[in-house]
């Protein structure tokens, strides 16, 4: 039996995550750059006077924005390394500088990654938050730097925009700078389509568990498919077949759209 998803954008390795983080604040700007350390997590408290002194007036201030860096070796979606964690909340999606992003009152939680110097893409939960009763201008420079917020700054060749006839056009950094169904070909937009596709072979396999431990045994799709034990993500039937035998929702490839 063989499921997959296409990943064609880079061959992924995994190893234990050592991370250095350098962390910039410039023009209401956070940009993170990673390079490789034994230091696997990260807490940092900026005091809100020090930042987006535009937004501000008061010298002074109690409030505090704490951003954290955990290593998720799991490769989870937001969401899921949120349940897991045993948090229980009503989290909304949002999108991070490409990635994928929830926010759950005053704490935001962002998958990404980044390529190591030995090429290895690495994962991580990025958290920020701030503290209850913060003033108004507090609220509104955390909501300035998520806009703001720019991972892989160390990734800055630009690419171009792809469509399904193979031809190229303008040029771009991310997926959404690019018009619908077209995706970019910049070494960024290939980082966080890879950092997607992990979250979502970690959710098919969560679900092909699921399915094993209450059958005794993994989907033999014998019919209903192209090949018999076998189905990918453009095939009809990974959905038609495969997903109503998990009873589960199934992830299109990122460039499948």
């Amino acid at each position: 039996m063989n499921f997959e998803p296409i990943l064609n954008d880079r061959i992924l390795k995994h190893s234990k995550l050592k991370i250095k983080h350098s962390i910039k604040i410039q023009n209401s700007k956070l940009e993170i750059e990673f390079m490789p350390s034994k230091i696997i997590k990260l807490t940092i408290f900026l005091l809100c006077f020090l930042i987006c002194p535009s937004i501000i007036k008061a010298a002074k201030s109690p409030d505090a924005i704490a951003i954290r860096v955990i290593p998720n070796t799991e490769h989870y979606g937001p969401m899921r390394w949120y349940k897991e964690q045993g948090f229980t909340g009503s989290p909304q999606s949002m999108s991070i500088d490409g990635y994928e992003a929830i926010r759950d009152g005053r704490t935001v939680y962002v998958n990404a990654a980044n390529i190591g110097s030995d090429s290895t893409l690495y994962t991580n939960i990025y958290l920020m938050s701030y503290n209850q009763d913060a003033e108004e201008a507090t609220v509104k420079i955390v909501n300035e730097m998520l806009s703001h917020w720019h991972v892989n700054r160390n990734i800055t060749d630009s690419g171009q925009c792809l469509d399904a006839s193979g031809n190229l056009s303008g040029g771009c950094l991310v997926d959404k700078e690019c018009p619908a169904m077209q995706y970019c070909q910049s070494p960024k937009a290939k980082i966080t389509r890879d950092t997607r596709r992990l979250s979502d072979l970690a959710e098919i396999k969560i679900a092909l568990a699921d399915y094993k431990q209450t059958n005794n045994k993994y989907p033999v799709l014998t019919s209903g498919s192209y090949l018999p034990g076998k189905s990918l993500s453009v095939w009809p039937s990974w959905r038609e077949t495969l997903e109503k035998e998990l009873w589960a929702s199934l992830p299109n490839d990122p460039i499948n759209r």
